[in-house]
């Protein structure tokens, strides 16, 4: 299963746990031209905090219910990308805070 964090209520001031909730659904596949990334790393940007509230800001807010945006690094487990191959490292800049997330090959 993909465990995955996703927004449950907008943060008034600092972020506090009751802000996340939990989930989890399956593993996505990836299509052709898209990796399956198992994430080892979160990166934790401003952008985040950002995109938590809500407000007026230059990239879209996230909705609630919404897999928390983060950037992540990890292993290559499928790929059916030419530029990538099982065991690869990658970093992804839109992985979010799951333990898997698929992406294009271009993304990467």
């Amino acid at each position: 299963m993909n465990r995955q964090i996703v927004l449950a209520s907008r943060p008034q001031g600092l972020p506090v746990a009751d802000n996340f909730a939990a989930v989890e659904n399956p593993i996505p596949t990836p299509a052709a031209g898209e990796v399956l990334l198992q994430h080892t790393w979160l990166g934790l940007a401003p952008a985040a905090r950002l995109r938590m509230s809500g407000g007026d800001s230059y990239t879209t807010p996230l909705a609630l219910g919404e897999i928390v945006y983060g950037q992540a690094a990890g292993v290559v487990l499928e790929s059916r990308h030419t530029a990538f191959r099982t065991g690869n490292l990658a970093a992804s800049i839109r992985g979010g805070w799951q333990a898997y997330s698929v992406a294009t090959g271009e993304a990467l």
